[in-house]
């Protein structure tokens, strides 16, 4: 599990690094960003290590999303 979780974390340290050179507008992502990744580890979370998905979690990450959408507003 552990090389499992230190590969995820290269992975997603790589592709953010190609978002951040390629793109001009990385701050206006920036949120996005933020809002995908806690959406992909409680996915992941679930899959791969047998995380239990209830409502308070779900109702929290969408607080979570929606105040990084009204901020970046």
């Amino acid at each position: 599990k552990l090389c499992l979780y230190i590969f995820l974390i290269t992975v997603t340290l790589l592709i953010s690094n190609y978002i951040v050179k390629r793109e001009g507008k990385v701050i206006r992502y920036k949120s996005f960003q933020r809002s995908l990744s806690l959406i992909l580890m409680l996915i992941l979370g679930h899959t791969f290590f047998g995380e239990k998905v209830t409502i308070n979690t779900c109702l929290g990450i969408g607080v979570i999303v929606l105040g990084l959408f009204i901020l970046d507003r």
